[in-house]
């Protein structure tokens, strides 16, 4: 893949990165050295030396030849003055530019419009390669710019992941820079970005301590909170949802030696009034890990063990008071040991 720009020599034929199209730009620097250069050209090629577009200099009459090439045999040519005095300087590096339009192309020099375009007379799909002719009596041609694709850089690392556990994002970018888009190019196709989730596990957890809700409570939420039960000598344990200034929004209150769940809620220091809904302490395994989780819907709560729902209670407060989640309870050899949050 040639890359812009890169050195050039006469009479080679330079592959285009791919097929031709509107928009393109092909741009050729020379250095000029007097009249006695006879001529030099700017040619798109295609295969069985079929020339799309030929664009020679003849500063030695003043003008430039515009034609093509098909089956052996030059076209009708296009013969626009072009005044060497003006626009050459010995010595002096210059620019041919040749733009492709939609039915014609555009030769420019020195980023000025030459003052004529040369129809499309093949299609531009047909052309393969750029070549570059001329260079005697001290002329050259210097280097050659042709439309260039972009093409991806190669991901960066992945990012710190913005959570250390319950679940965070990182995510890695890449540039259109391999190369970059030239001359009409195509951008890279795709993002220059993408993410993933990272470090999903739950965050340890310890009874008696209150963790800050990273965001306002809302619809759709989950809490799922992880605990390793040993035997109904353990009074009770419970997952509670809290405000400020001691509101319980949720109080889920296990007590598997009375099989039963206590679910309330708390405002200015006060219990309300409680539902008890029968859960018997044969769902508890001693040593096994159990999970509790409460899904906030759209006016109650759904509370689960173990992923099967075992009760619902109603919002009494606005979920948006909700500011942290608090495990209490671990008597007599249980723990509280993870917990996830929203």
């Amino acid at each position: 893949c040639f890359s812009a720009p890169f050195d050039a020599e006469v009479n080679v034929k330079y592959p285009l990165n791919r097929p031709l199209r509107v928009g393109d730009v092909i741009t050729a620097w020379g250095t000029y050295n007097d009249i006695t250069t006879i001529k030099f050209n700017v040619n798109i090629v295609g295969d069985n030396d079929n020339t799309l577009l030929h664009v020679d200099f003849r500063p030695y009459i003043n003008t430039i030849v515009l034609n093509n090439y098909v089956n052996g045999a030059w076209v009708s040519e296009i013969r626009p003055a072009f005044s060497t005095a003006d626009n050459f300087a010995t010595g002096v590096m210059f620019k041919v530019t040749i733009e492709v339009l939609d039915e014609e192309y555009k030769i420019s020099f020195n980023d000025v419009e030459i003052g004529a375009r040369f129809p499309q007379r093949d299609s531009i799909a047909l052309a393969t390669n750029v070549l570059l002719r001329g260079g005697s009596n001290g002329f050259q041609w210097n280097s050659i710019e042709l439309p260039t694709d972009g093409g991806w850089s190669d991901f960066s690392d992945w990012s710190e992941c913005s959570a250390a556990c319950n679940g965070g994002v990182q995510g890695r970018t890449r540039t259109c820079s391999n190369p970059a888009p030239a001359n009409g190019g195509s951008d890279c196709d795709g993002d220059n970005s993408e993410t993933q989730d990272c470090n999903a596990d739950p965050c340890p957890a310890v009874a008696g301590q209150s963790y800050t809700l990273a965001k306002p409570l809302a619809v759709g939420d989950v809490i799922e909170a992880f605990g390793i039960y040993k035997d109904d000598t353990t009074i009770k344990f419970n997952v509670n949802i809290l405000g400020d200034d001691g509101l319980y929004l949720l109080h889920v209150d296990f007590r598997p030696y009375i099989d039963t769940i206590v679910l309330n809620n708390k405002v200015d220091g006060r219990w309300q009034t409680e539902v008890r809904p029968e859960f018997s302490r044969s769902n508890f395994v001693s040593g096994d890990k159990f999970k509790v989780t409460i899904k906030v819907l759209d006016d109650q709560y759904k509370i689960s063990f173990n992923n099967e729902e075992i009760a619902r209670f109603s919002h009494r407060d606005d979920i948006s008071l909700a500011t942290a989640v608090a495990l209490h309870g671990g008597s007599n050899g249980f723990k509280w040991t993870h917990l996830s949050l929203p």
